[in-house]
């Protein structure tokens, strides 16, 4: 039986920081169809950390669609909270 060597065991890439097989990756077309808003409302959400940044790979960017789904339903959460309170 091989053991892995300590080296080996700092490689593997620990369960818990490893995304879901489940999750597809979304470009950012499919997000701003997604979303429904342009590109500037996109990036400029990114960088007031109120929409889930990209990510990178060489010179292109993909969303997890988990993220992109968990701040769907996050901003449906709080619309409707807002309509219930009137």
């Amino acid at each position: 039986m091989n053991t892995p060597t300590t080296i080996d065991a700092q490689r593997q890439v620990q369960p818990s920081r490893m995304m879901p097989v489940s999750v597809s990756l979304l470009t950012r077309s499919e997000v701003l169809e997604l979303i429904r808003f342009k590109k500037d409302w996109l990036y400029a959400a990114i960088n007031a950390q109120k929409f889930p940044p990209p990510l990178k790979f060489g010179h292109s960017a993909r969303w997890s669609s988990t993220d992109v789904q968990a701040w769907l339903e996050g901003r449906w959460n709080a619309d409707q909270a807002k309509s219930s309170s009137h």
